[in-house]
């Protein structure tokens, strides 16, 4: 059924999009919940579908309005009382709010459409996409974003796949908004609430992430691990040791000198250099002889040094049991016989402060070394650590979760490991990084604690 509408270009792609789960984000004012309108005269006839609003005021006053505004021509009969529409071409609209998910179940539905679904608990989408049962399956979602740890960022981009798409616009794109308006938004928002309110942006408010240098678009790759592995070459593993979770990010370092054999490289090559994360050696739970027999069965052939890097409480003590043996003890133990095996262990670990610093001097690029890429199938706890750890409240520490039973508990260890690693052989170029990170206490201290250094100054990259 047609309507006529002349939609903004993120609407026409909106519209235009062949995906079963559909996201429309958007600033406030850009025509997300008139487009969402527009979606349902599109649905074919004599089908049945429902439109879910956070409220019943903000059905009443703000979807139902625009439906009516797009569609009304076509409405035949609207039933007050069971909040339900019945159009011209047969299609029947059910309207409900989120207020209360289990009321949702129930009705066998051709479609939905989520509006301003931040608002919304999570059980909303779980319930509603399993009312999908009749064809043509199609779901969409219309919203202004509410930070990276909401459940739309995590299905829509952290678990993105064939069935998804998101259309992403800002205010501004709103060719039909008066010039005054968006310079009323442009002047009483700032800083992070613009970039969430007026570009539609996903951020986070009241905690600061540890790695702000971490991107998906910089560092994110597919098929790292296939194309840029070499089992000949120097094969760095950064540990961190738990027993709830272990993960254990593994790092190659190649020189952007094509002249070189990768297993020639020697120190001064170190400048010329692609660091990437192929992968990650992971389990839950864990413990260090399990990690070594994880780790041969991921690198059965490599022939290459192998380094690890890791935490200094790591060279001492009981490894949980383990008979007197330290975790590094266990590592050369189990591993000794099998690979060329070296340690790059400090003998205390360097500040927190320091370690953020260098760690993000990693992801955004340093000297001549160019940004991390991180295999986007190899390392979804590397990455969700990247874009979710948080600093605690003062800003000198980087926030841990105990608590098992909260899926947060499983962050921060890969990339603390990876942070030994990059403390020891990365240059730091610490004034850019430290502005990024000026809510971190005490940022006089920008590079490397040369006193925690085992090897001597200016060792290089594959020093091992």
């Amino acid at each position: 059924m047609e309507i006529n509408v002349t939609p903004t270009a993120p609407q026409l792609e909106f519209f235009e999009m062949d995906r079963m789960y559909r996201l429309f984000l958007s600033g406030i004012g850009a025509g997300k919940t008139f487009g969402g309108a527009v979606e349902i005269a599109r649905m074919p006839p004599n089908t049945t579908g429902a439109v879910i609003s956070p409220t019943y005021p903000m059905h009443r006053d703000m979807v139902l309005p625009t439906f009516f505004d797009t569609c009304g021509k076509l409405v035949l009969d609207y039933n007050k009382s069971d909040k339900e529409a019945y159009l011209i071409d047969g299609k029947k609209v059910i309207f409900r709010t989120a207020e209360d998910p289990e009321r949702l179940r129930g009705p066998n539905l051709s479609w939905f459409w989520l509006d301003e679904a931040a608002l919304m608990d999570e059980m909303v989408w779980k319930i509603m996409i399993g009312r999908l049962r009749v064809l043509p399956m199609k779901a969409w979602v219309t919203t202004t974003p509410k930070g990276k740890m909401h459940w739309l960022y995590k299905i829509f981009v952290k678990e993105a796949n064939e069935f998804t798409g998101i259309v992403k616009c800002s205010t501004r794109s709103n060719v039909y908004l008066p010039e005054q308006f968006i310079r009323s938004l442009d002047t009483g928002y700032k800083g992070l609430w613009h970039l969430q309110e007026v570009e539609g942006e996903f951020v986070d408010f009241g905690a600061t992430r540890a790695y702000p240098m971490f991107s998906r678009l910089r560092n994110v790759r597919k098929n790292i691990f296939q194309d840029h592995y070499n089992p000949r070459a120097p094969l760095h593993v950064a540990c961190d040791f738990n027993y709830a979770i272990m993960s254990w990010p593994c790092i190659q370092v190649h020189p952007l000198l094509t002249q070189i054999p990768l297993e020639s490289v020697s120190d001064s090559d170190a400048l010329y250099s692609q660091p990437y994360v192929l992968t990650e050696v992971e389990l839950i739970p864990a413990n260090t002889p399990a990690m070594c027999r994880e780790f041969r069965k991921r690198f059965p052939n490599h022939t290459g040094p192998v380094v690890f890097y890791g935490d200094a409480s790591g060279s001492s003590g009981d490894s949980h049991g383990a008979g007197g043996y330290s975790h590094y003890d266990i590592i050369d133990k189990e591993l000794r016989e099998h690979y060329d095996l070296a340690f790059m262990i400090p003998r205390k670990n360097p500040p927190v402060v320091n370690r953020l610093v260098v760690t993000n001097d990693v992801f955004s690029g340093t000297g001549y070394w160019r940004p991390v890429l991180v295999d986007e199938d190899e390392c979804p706890t590397f990455i969700n650590d990247g874009e979710n750890v948080l600093l605690t409240e003062n800003g000198d520490n980087i926030e841990k979760i105990t608590k098992q039973d909260d899926e947060r508990s499983l962050l921060t260890h890969s990339t603390d490991g990876f942070g030994y690693w990059a403390s020891i052989e990365v240059p730091v170029k610490s004034m850019e990084v430290a502005q990024e990170l000026n809510d971190i206490r005490d940022m006089i201290r920008y590079g490397r604690n040369m006193e925690n250094d085992p090897r001597p100054h200016g060792a290089g990259l594959m020093g091992v």
